[in-house]
């Protein structure tokens, strides 16, 4: 008898260790590759994006933001669609970093000096400030 509930025992002590040393389902780790593969397509996805739709994205988030015309909406989506053509030129270009980086930031200036013409003194100095948060 004393037998029996040892081996019961035993047998029961090993089935509890098993089912606690299961692996989680939900808590599997990626592999490498997998978030290799997840980091490409990410990047994909960003790449795919056209300069249309972020310039028409940025025009969208700046009439929200500074209360545009619709004379400013045209204008500021002129601008914002320009400056992302060429900013896509820099970025596919063959240059240095420290070149396509001076190039962005001549860019930005023109932009910033071009948006002082079409957006009045408050929607200016408000979208400066937004720049800086």
């Amino acid at each position: 008898m004393k037998n029996i509930k040892t081996i019961i025992l035993g047998l029961v002590l090993i089935s509890s260790t098993t089912v606690v040393a299961q692996v989680n389902p939900n808590k599997i780790k990626r592999s490498d590759d997998f978030q290799a593969q997840s980091t490409i397509q990410q990047a994909d996805k960003k790449s795919k994006r056209s300069v249309e739709d972020i310039a028409r994205k940025q025009t969208a988030k700046m009439s929200t933001l500074l209360s545009l015309t619709e004379d400013q909406k045209t204008k500021v989506g002129e601008l914002n669609l320009k400056v992302q053509q060429k900013l896509e030129v820099v970025r596919n270009s063959k240059m240095s970093e420290k070149q396509k980086k001076e190039q962005i930031n001549g860019n930005n200036a023109d932009r910033m000096s071009a948006l002082s013409t079409i957006l009045t003194d408050e929607q200016y100095k408000k979208y400066a400030a937004s720049l800086k948060k």
